[in-house]
């Protein structure tokens, strides 16, 4: 359903049938200023495809296959944002085991490899959870960790410097909680 800007949305409309994908998500990955749709496709037990869906505005076009080879499974945490501050969103993967890999977006394809996709080894421990935001004002997204469950716990954030991440700042001293 389309938003009118207020209270409500407007209508409810078919605009894709048969986007393919057992993890969906959501972003601008064209860089146009649309959001697209997208999701990630099963190919084994760790391994799958990238596909994406991009927004007309009143309708998604067919989907194709953005990268294939792309680590993920049912414990992976998906993350959508323009990591590398080149303007089309871009895809985080976060592995049960705390590794992100990024798949940056070249506006038709995700321009990744298994070999150089990883940006750090352990952003997060099992129970914490991730989400992207651009905390500093550089215009690359970067990723807050909550620790503890967000509500009262700690909160550690790695700043991107658009090609890799930098290691976790401790925010402790900005009352972000006990950072130890």
């Amino acid at each position: 359903a389309r938003s009118n800007g207020s209270s409500a949305f407007v209508g409810h409309a078919l605009w894709l049938d048969g986007l393919d994908v057992h993890v969906p998500m959501a972003g601008d990955f064209d860089g146009d200023g649309v959001d697209d749709i997208g999701g990630l496709r099963s190919d084994n037990a760790l391994f799958g495809t990238a596909r994406v869906a991009l927004s007309d505005r009143t309708e998604f076009g067919a989907p194709g296959d953005w990268a294939g080879g792309v680590p993920f499974d049912a414990n992976t945490d998906v993350l959508v944002a323009d990591f590398t501050g080149t303007g089309p969103d871009d895809v985080g993967l976060v592995a049960a085991g705390g590794a992100l890999w990024v798949l940056p977006s070249g506006g038709t394809s995700f321009e990744w490899d298994i070999q150089n996709g990883v940006w750090q080894r352990r952003i997060r421990s099992s129970g914490q959870v991730c989400r992207p935001g651009n905390f500093n004002r550089d215009l690359n997204a970067d990723i807050a960790t909550f620790v503890s469950g967000g509500n009262d716990g700690d909160v550690k954030v790695s700043l991107t410097g658009g090609h890799a991440s930098r290691l976790a700042v401790d925010l402790s001293q900005f009352g972000f909680g006990n950072m130890t």
